[in-house]
């Protein structure tokens, strides 16, 4: 997935916990402000989600353009990743497989709020960056 993603929240001092419902072991790692350009043509900073099992990730606002989603698991059954938008609608499967998988997928999106749902039973990796 690639375009300029600008954060919700542009300036954290560690990753933060995300999840359906309480701490459930999510990782975002978030650019710093200092990080991000302040051209008009910015560069987007790759980000990457990790977490285990079924969840769904922060929530992320990005500017309309294409990112390509780089999805990794290593679990032994049925792992699939929805991009939602911010009104809870499912708007692109980026990945459906059984057992481990390594998949890569360019999307254009809106400018707007979106996450990701995850459904799997091992450790997941989702890296996000201009393609």
């Amino acid at each position: 997935m690639a375009a300029v993603v600008m954060l919700v929240s542009a300036q954290r001092s560690e990753p933060e916990q995300a999840g359906l419902a309480g701490d459930t072991g999510a990782r975002f790692d978030v650019p710093t402000e200092e990080s991000a350009s302040t051209s008009s043509e910015q560069s987007f900073e790759p980000v990457t989600l990790t977490g285990i099992g079924q969840q769904a990730t922060e929530r992320i606002e990005v500017s309309s353009g294409s990112y390509r989603f780089t999805l990794t698991h290593n679990g032994e059954r049925y792992f699939s990743a929805w991009l939602v938008d911010e009104a809870g609608n499912e708007l692109d499967l980026l990945t459906s497989e059984i057992g481990p998988a390594n998949e890569s997928k360019i999307v254009g999106v809106e400018s707007g709020t979106y996450f990701i749902n995850i459904d799997g039973d091992g450790q997941w990796t989702i890296t996000i960056e201009q393609p």
